[in-house]
């Protein structure tokens, strides 16, 4: 009877193995979602630094005067990973000269133009961008 007994009180070696293989596999795909985690998280953190800077870069094209400036390109002071290259181009046919019942020598001329940084950075060994576009009118005096 005493045998009986103690025949059920410990695990097998099997259940153990078994055991500690289930953790083993857990543990794995645990650490593995942990590491594209953090690889997530930087690729974000890049991108949002891209998104800064290049909307400080669009502010100062916003907040250039004489306008419109010329189109430049360089890297971000601080961040010399990041570079930029801005464009600036007419949008629509300008409005006022054309129309018929305005003196060509009294009108003014309104004129759209589109504003446009793309900042690049590299990530890994691959070079993304990311490109952000505004709008700006501009009434210039008859010429």
């Amino acid at each position: 009877m005493k045998r009986a007994i103690f025949s059920h009180l410990g695990f097998t070696l099997l259940e153990i193995l078994v055991a500690v293989t289930i953790l083993a596999v857990s543990f794995t795909a645990i650490f593995h979602l942990y590491g594209g985690t953090l690889r997530n998280i930087g690729r974000g953190e890049r991108h949002a630094r891209a998104a800064v800077l290049g909307g400080e870069k669009l502010e100062e094209l916003l907040a250039h005067s004489p306008f419109p400036p010329p189109g430049e390109q360089g890297a971000f002071p601080g961040n010399p990973d990041y570079s930029y290259k801005t464009t600036v181009e007419e949008y629509q046919e300008p409005v006022g000269r054309k129309e018929k019942n305005i003196p060509r020598d009294a009108a003014e001329r309104t004129a759209l133009y589109r504003l446009a940084v793309k900042v690049e950075w590299k990530d890994g060994t691959a070079t993304k961008e990311l490109v952000l576009n505004t709008l700006k009118a501009v009434v210039e005096p008859n010429r």
